[in-house]
């Protein structure tokens, strides 16, 4: 017997270096798919998330002073509110929402001297709104002792209790 006839041939190995073509049209379908999709949504509005504007409650506008040795003096615009003072080392969630809003507000370049909106709302939701950049924080969202430190500032806003 032969060994050569016998012999079976085998296919060709395909390089692996290289992509095939249908491989490549249907990659650029599924981006070129997802691009009008994205572009679709942003222009139409479609499966956004929009953030209820706050109505009702109470708010005030508060301007937060940087003190030496790291505390924060908490200044009613309106003079309703006495002057409060968050002391070093407490309220660690007040000192980061404000320098998160505080960088929004160097990209954007607004004035830091634009005060912030402090509110709470009828069923006892707070939130805080920068009036520079319009830049909306539910505070409720960052969990119930987080929301509380920035309570204590309506503490006696209306008479009403902070949360």
């Amino acid at each position: 017997m032969n060994p050569i006839r016998n012999q079976q041939t085998l296919p060709a190995q395909a390089d692996p270096h290289v992509v095939p073509p249908r491989m490549i049209a249907l990659l650029g379908g599924l981006i070129l798919l997802s691009l009008v999709l994205a572009a679709t949504a942003r222009l139409t509005g479609v499966g956004a998330t929009r953030i209820a504007e706050p109505v009702g409650g109470i708010h005030v506008d508060l301007r937060f002073e940087d003190l030496p040795g790291g505390g924060i003096r908490v200044v009613d615009v309106a003079a309703v509110l006495p002057p409060q003072v968050v002391q070093p080392a407490s309220d660690g969630f007040i000192r980061v929402a404000l320098r998160s809003l505080a960088r929004e507000r160097t990209a954007a370049g607004a004035s830091a001297d634009t005060p912030f909106r402090l509110g709470r709302l009828d069923n006892g939701r707070l939130w805080l709104r920068d009036l520079a950049t319009g830049r909306l924080l539910y505070l409720d969202a960052y969990g119930a002792d987080n929301a509380k430190s920035f309570g204590k500032l309506l503490a006696t806003v209306n008479g009403n209790p902070g949360s």
